[in-house]
């Protein structure tokens, strides 16, 4: 799951905005899977692992998530696959 979650938010800093947001933003991503409360502890666990990433709230209803990022930083791991541009 970990794979996935730092590959759609690299995905998700890589079309950011140009301009560069002063502080991180909240946005809404929709999690295909989700639908067990049960499996909240697992998904706030793996996202606990990525720092610059906060998992704010869920919706079940909608299989939706609320996060708050910077959308130009850089997710630890970036580097190692080397597949993103430096911001301008």
């Amino acid at each position: 799951m970990k794979p996935f979650l730092l590959l759609l938010f690299t995905a998700v800093l890589a079309s950011a905005a140009d301009e560069k947001p002063a502080n991180p933003q909240l946005f809404k991503h929709r999690i295909t899977g989700l639908f067990s409360h049960e499996r909240e502890a697992v998904l706030r666990e793996a996202m606990a692992e990525i720092p610059e990433v906060e998992l704010v709230s869920i919706d079940f209803d909608h299989a939706e998530g609320t996060f708050r990022y910077d959308p130009r930083g850089r997710v630890q791991g970036d580097e190692a696959r080397g597949d993103r541009e430096e911001p301008q």
